[in-house]
C-alpha cells in the first residue's frame, strides 16, 4: 500500500508540470461507467471477474481553472468457486472524484468510495477505498475507461457514456 501511495504522489507531481487542456468533465456532466475487473483471489479459487457499474454527476467545476468534482454511486458483483462451493461478493455505495485534465480528450481523476459489501466469504461490512482513473473520449459521449485502487477490485477497465 505504501508503494501504491508513493506511486500516485510521484505521478501527480510529474503530470502537474504539463499544461492543462480543456476539461473533459464539468459541472452537470453525467457519466455512466461499465467495467470488468481483475478478481480478488483470497485463496478461494477462481470465478467470475468483478462486473462494476458506476454513475457520476459533476457538481462543481472551475477549481484551479479547469478542475471539477463529481459524486455518484457504484455497484459491483463477483463470484468464486472453491472445491465445488460457489461464493459471491456484492458491493454498493457512493463515490466522489476530483477531475483535472492533462491531455485533450483524457479525463484524469482520483477519488474515494465508501459503501457496503455482502459476501459469503467474509459475511458483510463497510466497503471503502481510494482510486485513480482515466477516461479517454473517442467521441463527445463515448470513452474507454480504466481505474486502479482499492474497492470492488484493484484494477478495472471498460466503457463510459457521457450525457
Amino acid at each position: 500500500m505504501k508503494k501504491f501511495v508513493s506511486l500516485i504522489v510521484v505521478i501527480v507531481f510529474a503530470v502537474t508540470q504539463l499544461n492543462a487542456q480543456q476539461p473533459s468533465f464539468n459541472k452537470g456532466d453525467k457519466v455512466l461507467d461499465i467495467a470488468i475487473g481483475i478478481p480478488h483471489i483470497y485463496g478461494y479459487g477462481w470465478g467470475m471477474p468483478p462486473v462494476i457499474g458506476s454513475f457520476e454527476v459533476g457538481i462543481v467545476d472551475g477549481i484551479l481553472e479547469k478542475a471539477a468534482v463529481g459524486v455518484g454511486g457504484y455497484v459491483g458483483f463477483s463470484s468464486a468457486n472453491f472445491l465445488g462451493d460457489g461464493y459471491f461478493n456484492f458491493h454498493f455505495g457512493a463515490k466522489g472524484a476530483f477531475h483535472y485534465p492533462f491531455v485533450d480528450r483524457l479525463d484524469t481523476y482520483a477519488g474515494m468510495i465508501t459503501g457496503y459489501s455482502v459476501s459469503e466469504l467474509a459475511s458483510y461490512g463497510l466497503d471503502w477505498g481510494g482510486f485513480v482513473g482515466i477516461r479517454y473520449y473517442l467521441s463527445d459521449s463515448f470513452a474507454l475507461n480504466a481505474e486502479a485502487g482499492y474497492g470492488v477490485t484493484f484494477l478495472q477497465g471498460g466503457i463510459s457514456f457521457k450525457f
